[in-house]
């Protein structure tokens, strides 16, 4: 399942059910922009779903302030109009669609083959 934006609590309480009923460890993979508004997200859908007893493994692959600097990815100023702006201080805020799609596209596939078993597939690890 894909999980464009988990705003509301309806909708975390409707993900947080699917997840208890895979019966399998389940990983959710973050991608949003790095500012004060996108790190809120993450959190917030991380202990949102943990709330609704949800049990899975979260990451947040992109945008990272790690990424911004060894990708020397395009920033911008941070939103001060943002309540959250204020603890965010002097890190840089960057897009996600200011990641080439080359490397987005390679930390997909890195996130779902990292899930992979290969010795159930015919084929060789990629």
């Amino acid at each position: 399942m894909c999980f464009p934006w988990l705003s509301s609590l309806t909708y975390l309480y409707e993900v947080a059910t699917h997840i208890k009923g895979i019966g399998k460890p389940t990983a959710l993979y973050y991608f949003g922009d790095c500012d004060p508004s996108g790190d809120d997200a993450a959190k917030q859908t991380d202990l949102g779903l943990r709330k609704q007893g949800a049990t899975f493994e979260f990451t947040r692959v992109a945008v990272t302030l790690e990424q911004i600097e060894k990708l020397n990815l395009p920033t911008r100023p941070t939103k001060m109009t943002d309540s959250r702006a204020k603890r965010w201080g002097a890190h840089p805020s960057a897009e996600l669609d200011g990641l080439p799609a080359p490397i987005f596209r390679r930390l997909i596939r890195t996130c779902i083959e990292g899930n992979i078993d290969w010795t159930e597939w015919d084929c060789p690890e990629s």
